[in-house]
């Protein structure tokens, strides 16, 4: 079994030294400060047209403009002669290994690439390109037969190592000599289990050897260890930097998940964030008074993972996202969190343990809020953000950022214009990014996340069972007092209309029948309603 990461070398230098500095801007500032300040008079100025003033702007030069959004307050990347990063040459994590049937096949995409994941008889996942060699059809939708998979269209197996076990369509020797062809095999990866997470090495074993091991390389550590929530994932229609940006970016939570994480009509106060040092490994932004308990380090450890650190708490993680490029347009989002935290009241603590009973509750009242609250503004907002030009600093030639907040999305651009090369996966210059989908499509959580959610799955079929038995007791509560009403019309008659009407209304059977009758349709109307949150649910900001 593969080693657990340790963050050793470089990273763990870096990081763990990391300390406050701001540079000064304070020129830049000036001169920035005395064009606002004309700009203003400007204004001021009745007799000037409103014409004259846009004019008056759009003078200010582009380097100005540039300036305004203060990558000059982040530190010079770090200038050495390593080379960018390899996307291939490490592990990264697909899905959530409490989510996964060992008896069924799953399909999963990662930097671009197409893969089946499967288990053997003795429970050890396997990773092999989702495409039978035969007529390409996906190995995905095929079954497990004792240690090997079988493509469901012509029945050709395939071992854990990719080779090709059996074709029932030749002889036994004719078989074995086809099986030998290397065109009858397909590319098979690495994977490892480890910390709730199934990790792929996307390099097809016993292909160029020049680079690292999977076995020399453990598998990475999440933040929480054992004492973490199950993981939370979901596929988003976003590109991996969308969405990596957005998670390094804390100043939206107030007003993207107003009434989930945040407040947008409390008092936004200008906070300060720093970025000392970007690394190949990664870098750390320093965020001043972001949460009630004080400083918060935000840790980007290239190229997927983000943790926000309590400094107070002694440095302790309240959440930990990866982000990982699926393809072009789409990227898959793991996330998990404290099951408690330290010196919090006991009633927190029993309203934590509450949401942890059963995840799927967290999942459909919180999660998948977060998610639909900024994923179909990112959606369309990056269709403005082509590939063609990178995904690097230029991207953020095209944003107005004047406020400290954004240093870590400039930080970002950063480390993917010095870092990450020319072609990140599915981030490529020429890859084609799909049309842009309906608002409906992009806040898809059945397919996005349900499905592939045990918990989730299980909790829709609850509901549903529970909307079926709501259904079928309030049809059985109405017939029921439908009989007892006839009965005792019956046995009313001739005691005349006035009389009559007093005995059904004393008649505590049928009132009973009526009441539950009553309570079936409202449970109905409100399992309705939590069934749709495992589906899709509109979110308007204006109306939250």
């Amino acid at each position: 079994m593969l080693k657990r990461l340790e963050l050793t070398g470089g990273v763990a230098r870096r990081m763990g030294s990391l300390a406050p500095s701001v540079r000064s801007i304070h020129g830049r500032a000036g001169r920035l400060s005395t064009a606002c300040t004309t700009v203003a008079r400007v204004r001021s100025m009745r007799a000037i047209p409103a014409a004259a003033v846009a004019s008056f702007q759009e003078q200010i030069s582009d380097t100005e403009k540039h300036r305004l959004s203060s990558p000059e307050a982040l530190p010079a990347v770090t200038a050495d002669s390593q080379s960018p990063i390899s996307w291939t040459a490490r592990w990264w994590p697909v899905t959530a290994l409490d989510s996964l049937d060992p008896k069924l096949p799953l399909h999963v995409d990662l930097l671009g690439m197409q893969l089946a994941v499967w288990a053997d008889s003795k429970g050890e996942w396997h990773c092999v390109t989702d495409r039978c060699p035969h007529r390409l059809a996906p190995l995905s939708e095929g079954r497990v037969k004792g240690d090997a998979l079988q493509c469901s269209y012509h029945g050709w197996t395939f071992q854990a190592d990719g080779t090709c076990g059996e074709i029932p369509q030749l002889s036994a020797e004719a078989s074995a000599a086809a099986c030998a062809n290397p065109r009858a095999c397909v590319d098979s990866y690495p994977t490892a289990s480890s910390s709730g997470l199934l990790w792929v090495w996307p390099e097809p074993m016993s292909t160029n050897s020049a680079l690292p091991s999977p076995v020399s390389q453990p598998v990475p550590e999440p933040a929480f260890g054992e004492g973490r929530t199950v993981w939370f994932a979901r596929d988003v229609p976003l590109r991996y930097d969308t969405l990596l940006e957005n998670v390094l970016d804390p100043s939206h939570v107030p007003f993207a998940h107003h009434g989930l994480q945040g407040n947008r009509d409390a008092k936004i106060e200008p906070r300060e964030m720093t970025v000392d040092e970007i690394t190949r490994d990664g870098f750390v932004t320093q965020a001043r008074q972001l949460t009630a308990r004080g400083n918060v380090d935000i840790v980007f450890r290239a190229p997927f993972n983000v943790t926000y650190q309590v400094v107070a708490m002694g440095g302790l993680p309240v959440l930990e996202i990866m982000v990982v490029p699926t393809k072009p347009g789409w990227s898959r989002l793991l996330a998990n969190f404290p099951k408690s935290f330290p010196k919090v009241p006991a009633f927190v603590k029993a309203i934590m343990w509450l949401k942890n009973l059963h995840p799927a509750y967290d999942h459909i009242m919180t999660r998948n809020g977060v998610i639909d609250g900024d994923t179909y503004m990112l959606h369309v907002a990056e269709r403005l953000t082509p590939t063609s030009k990178g995904i690097g600093v230029d991207v953020t030639k095209q944003h107005f950022m004047p406020a400290a907040v954004d240093r870590p999305v400039v930080a970002l651009r950063q480390w993917l214009q010095r870092w990450a090369g020319t072609a990140v996966p599915t981030c490529e210059p020429d890859a084609v990014m799909p049309q842009q989908m309906r608002k409906e499509e992009v806040l898809d959580r059945f397919h996005q996340h349900t499905v592939n959610c045990k918990h989730c799955t299980e909790g829709l079929l609850g509901v549903e069972r529970a909307i079926f038995a709501a259904v079928a007791l309030g049809f059985l509560s109405v017939c029921t007092a439908i009989a007892q009403a006839i009965n005792l019309l019956s046995a009313a008659a001739g005691l005349g209309v006035v009389a009559g009407a007093g005995v059904l209304a004393r008649s505590p059977p049928m009132v009973w029948s009526l009441v539950l009758a009553v309570l079936c349709v409202v449970s109905f109307h409100k399992l309705q309603q939590i069934r749709a949150k495992f589906i899709y649910e509109p979110y308007v900001h204006a109306l939250r």
